[in-house]
């Protein structure tokens, strides 16, 4: 399968929490763009087409996007892992995931807070 995104992802390990209707559960991003994220999570998953905000912390706070659910792969019993499509513009996005991306990266550490490893041209997880 030919890879379609606009954007580069990364690899990340970030705790984060889904609100859908108002019930919040807890995952961890593991790649992320301005296009969407992948979330896993070992609590039941949201079927795709479920609309739900993720909130990222941020040593100012949270980040707070609204998504889509457009994929999903169930673990054997409980959990897995799901891909997000940004509900909001792109320059919207960029604007409150940049001061994320740019404070962790300028850290250039590898603490528990955010890491990020850049995806290879065509390289999937």
């Amino acid at each position: 399968m030919e890879e379609q995104r606009n954007f580069r992802r990364w690899y990340c390990s970030i705790l984060c929490t889904i609100d859908v209707d108002g019930v919040r559960t807890p995952g961890t991003v593991v790649n992320l763009s301005f296009n969407g994220a992948c979330v896993a999570t070992s609590v039941h998953l949201p079927e795709e087409g479920t609309q739900l905000r993720l909130d990222i912390p941020h040593d100012q706070g949270i980040v707070s996007l609204p998504a889509t659910v457009v994929h999903r792969e169930d673990n054997i019993g409980v959990g897995g892992r799901f891909g997000l499509s940004f509900d909001e513009a792109r320059e919207r996005i960029v604007g409150k995931l940049m001061p994320h991306f740019e404070e962790y990266i300028s850290r250039n550490s590898f603490d528990n807070k955010l890491t990020f490893y850049p995806l290879q041209s065509g390289e999937q997880r």
